[in-house]
């Protein structure tokens, strides 16, 4: 008789963990936390790390000014003139130190271009370093004569450099001779290592002992200023005790290509504030408008950024006027309208800016007016409005601004009104009607 099969039943639990050995569950989320740790430990390494970068450039900095104080190499400055306030004379009508202008800019001094990111300011840098290297007068800008022009830029690449060259030689169709002016007179260089005191020592005296500029571009301040933009110490710093002392020596002049900072405001400025506020649309620092004596300030149209408006923001000495020998204070630029891909900018005659201009606005209260003087008919206010639509060259006016203008040109006695409601027809008063005060005052109120 065969023996009874006994089946072995297993444990439903399981083994117990090992000593010193975690469930699966708990590994994992040990893991992870070991991960997390050791990603906080490489930033806190990576943040120390730039710190003690810092410290050992800044040591750096020190022990070679000490070295040069030990040596005796370190510069004596020489003890400010005094003048009596009656010795003073005004210069010549041709004066040697004026570069540009009527001594917008002249040698020792500074100025700067200040725009937005991206519409151009390198490509009409370019361009007008060129025109003062052949000693040609762009927009409304003269320079006494070809001058030597040193740029030092750090954001294009040799193949933007080369589009920009292409559409400035295309602009200016340059001779033979005007071409070998050119290739002697503007140097580009391209330095993007060095900063603060390192970049003026080691890269700024040199070149301009080398080259002889008589203006030096910087382009942009931002990659030479080595610290932070924003604080009067660093960037006066290095505006005031570095770079001047060295354009007062060499007898040069600097330009300083700034940025926008973002765009809170239209143009970076109160829309409703005086033009000198242009002056402080620069980012960073007030030193960087406080200190330089000439300013320009570049800004595309929302609407069309192939326009741009080249605005005079400090020392008023340029001399511009309009068609009409008006004074004006702005120039409207454009991109090249070949659409050749060369890259340069030509400035529009006055009838095409204005007209630029116009569309930006709505019509005012006289303008609407001469809506209704050339009708053949009294209009209606919806054939008013609509006609006042239709023309070219502004805004399109909604209709609660149109109806606060004809209702104050009424007030004012320049329109008649018949009839009522929508049978009412506008037309011009020929003779205005005498209007008391009162509504005077609440017309011009409603007009504004």
């Amino acid at each position: 008789m065969s023996k009874p099969f006994n089946k072995v039943v297993q444990p439903t639990h399981k083994s117990p963990p090992k000593k010193g050995q975690l469930p699966s569950s708990k590994k994992q989320e040990t893991v992870a936390d070991d991960r997390e740790t050791l990603k906080q430990d490489l930033a806190t390494a990576a943040a120390t790390a730039k710190t003690a970068m810092k410290i050992v450039r800044d040591a750096d900095a020190l022990a070679d000014r000490l070295r040069a104080v030990i040596n005796g190499e370190h510069a004596t400055l020489p003890e400010p003139v005094a003048k009596s306030f009656v010795d003073f004379k005004p210069p010549p009508v041709q004066d040697p130190n004026t570069l540009l202008g009527n001594r917008w800019v002249c040698r020792g001094g500074s100025g700067t271009i200040t725009g937005s990111t991206g519409i151009g300011k390198s490509v009409l840098t370019m361009q007008l370093g060129l025109s003062w290297a052949l000693g040609e007068e762009l927009f409304g800008i003269k320079p006494s004569g070809p001058l030597k022009v040193l740029c030092i830029q750090a954001e294009n690449d040799d193949g933007d450099l080369g589009e920009m060259t292409a559409g400035a030689l295309k602009f200016f169709d340059l001779s033979e001779e005007e071409l070998a002016l050119a290739r002697k007179n503007f140097i580009i260089v391209t330095e993007s290592a060095r900063s603060s005191e390192r970049f003026v020592k080691e890269v700024l005296e040199p070149l301009i002992i080398k080259h002889r500029p008589d203006l030096v571009i910087l382009d942009p301040g931002l990659a030479y200023v080595g610290g932070d933009a924003s604080t009067q110490e660093v960037v006066g710093d290095f505006l005031r005790n570095q770079i001047t002392p060295l354009l007062q020596q060499h007898k040069c002049a600097v330009f300083v290509i700034c940025h926008t900072a973002k765009p809170a405001t239209r143009d970076g400025v109160n829309p409703k504030g005086a033009i000198t506020d242009y002056a402080y649309a620069t980012f960073g620092s007030a030193e960087w408008s406080n200190w330089a004596r000439a300013m320009l300030n570049f800004s595309a149209d929302p609407e069309d950024p192939t326009v741009c408006t080249l605005r005079v923001a400090k020392r008023f000495r340029l001399g511009w006027k309009d068609e009409a020998g008006e004074p004006v204070y702005h120039k409207t630029l454009r991109q090249n309208r070949a659409h050749d891909g060369l890259l340069y900018f030509e400035e529009l005659p006055d009838e095409e800016a204005v007209a630029l201009t116009n569309k930006k606005r709505l019509p005012n209260a006289n303008e609407i007016h001469s809506v209704l003087a050339i009708a053949e008919r009294p209009l209606s206010r919806d054939e008013w409005f609509q006609s006042t639509n239709a023309r070219d060259g502004f805004k399109k006016i909604e209709l609660r601004t149109f109806k606060a203008r004809i209702e104050a040109l009424h007030a004012e006695g320049r329109v008649k009104r018949e009839g009522k409601s929508q049978q009412c027809r506008y037309s011009v008063q020929s003779t205005p009607a005498a209007v008391p005060r009162k509504t005077i005052a609440s017309a011009i109120k409603a007009r504004a």
